[in-house]
């Protein structure tokens, strides 16, 4: 019989993803918290001057953090724009704020 079986891998990440979608107290174990990094370096206007920089600080901040799934996870859920959890995110273009 072939179909999804439930393993206590595959529970333990689900459990971890519902926590994440409801909780957002996940940031405080956060490496950005630790290091007491802006919130202007992970969330910026894409046209800054210094835009490739403070995403390669952000996201190399995100490659050791503890929480960094849950906090990607949290972006992609909430349409937060920036560098959540290593990733760049931006809102697609038909939500985009911008007028033509």
């Amino acid at each position: 019989m072939s179909g999804f079986r439930l393993t206590w891998v595959s529970t333990v990440f689900l459990l971890r993803l519902f926590v994440v979608l409801m909780d957002d107290s996940f940031r405080d174990e956060g490496e950005c918290q630790k290091r007491q990094i802006p919130v202007s370096v992970f969330v910026h206007d894409p046209e800054h001057p210094a835009h490739e920089d403070l995403v390669w600080l952000a996201k190399e901040t995100c490659r050791e953090c503890p929480v960094q799934a849950e906090c990607f996870l949290f972006g992609m859920k909430n349409g937060e724009v920036g560098v959540w959890g290593g990733a760049w995110l931006e809102l697609p273009p038909e939500t985009s704020t911008d007028k033509p």
